[in-house]
Formats: structure tokens, C-alpha cells, sequence
């Protein structure tokens, strides 16, 4: 079972910050929630009718409650998810790990050219079976596991592509963006 691929991560240069207001005719009365803590997914609920991909990212929201209360949950977006599956694609057809196309293309490359322009990080791995596999691999990573608990990070996609012969893959990517 081969390693992670070392992390990339670009400086977040731009942060945006903004604040939306609505007004009403009329009060609206909204009851008073009673606080609960949030239900944390367990691997039975994670697996439930889930993609690999929405179970990497439920995953990680775990441990990201976890590590960090009040860290915003990842979101999946379509964009990123494109340019992770193609990456994970690309690295299948041509057997190799990393973060660099064949063509050398950057994370940051791909995930603007699928139409997503805040980009942040990218994990990639090969041979791992299963999302708790992944998951596992990365956090047992510095690097990795500080892009997924990065609080900064908002959106991503992960792009998995099974094995198509014994003794490669599957292929895991992992790309992040700031919004």
C-alpha cells in the first residue's frame, strides 16, 4: 500500500468576509432552540447510501467537530469534485501518484479549469480500500490532516477510481477550496 503523496497547500491570499442583512414588515417570533449537541456520524450512519466521496467528507467533519467546535462542516462542491475525479482518472490511466498531471498540471490548475477559482489544497492516494482507509492514511499525515482540519478551508471533492488491476489503486483525490 503506497503513502499518501505529500500535501500541497497555496497561501490563502484572499479572504473574503461578508455579512447579509434582511428586514421584515413585519416581527417574525422564532421559538427558542432547546441546545443539543449535534449528532456525530458513525461509521453505520456514514455508510448508509453514501458515495465514497460524501463518506471521505463525512469523515473528516467528524474529526473536524472534533479537533475544532465551531469549524464550519466541508461542503461538497460539483466543480472541485470534476477536477478530483479527473486527477484521480489521470493518475490510473497513467500509473502515478501525485499531485503534478502527466502534463503538469497543478491542483490549482485543474480545479480553475473545471470552473472553481478559490482553490486551496489537494491529498492524493493509491491503494487504500475503503474512505476509513483514506481518511485514516491522511490524518495519521501532518500534512494532510492539517488540510482537512483547516478551519479556512470551506468547500471540497473527492475523486476515487477503483483499481482497474491488481496491485494499483484505487485512486484517491482530494481537492480543497476557500469558499
Amino acid at each position: 500500500m503506497e503513502r499518501p503523496s505529500g500535501p500541497r497547500e497555496r497561501p490563502n491570499r484572499m479572504r473574503a468576509f461578508g455579512v447579509v442583512l434582511a428586514a421584515a414588515a413585519a416581527p417574525i417570533t422564532v421559538p427558542t432552540p432547546t441546545a443539543q449537541p449535534a449528532p456525530q456520524p458513525t461509521l453505520a450512519t456514514v455508510t448508509a447510501g453514501a458515495t465514497y466521496g460524501t463518506q471521505v467528507i463525512a469523515l473528516e467533519n467528524a474529526a473536524r467537530a472534533h479537533a475544532h467546535p465551531g469549524c464550519v462542516p466541508l461542503r461538497e462542491d460539483p466543480a472541485i469534485t470534476k477536477a478530483a475525479t479527473e486527477h484521480s482518472q489521470d493518475m490510473r490511466s497513467k500509473n502515478y501518484l501525485g499531485h503534478d498531471s502527466a502534463t503538469k498540471e497543478s491542483p490549482w490548475d485543474r480545479m480553475k479549469a473545471a470552473g472553481y477559482t478559490a482553490t486551496a489544497a489537494e491529498n492524493v492516494a493509491a491503494g487504500y480500500a475503503t474512505p476509513q482507509d483514506v481518511v485514516s492514511g491522511w490524518m495519521d499525515d501532518a500534512g494532510h490532516k492539517a488540510n482537512i482540519l483547516n478551519c479556512s478551508i470551506k468547500a471540497t471533492g473527492v475523486g476515487y477510481v477503483p483499481a482497474d488491476k491488481p496491485g494499483t489503486g484505487p485512486w484517491w483525490t482530494q481537492d480543497f477550496g476557500y469558499r
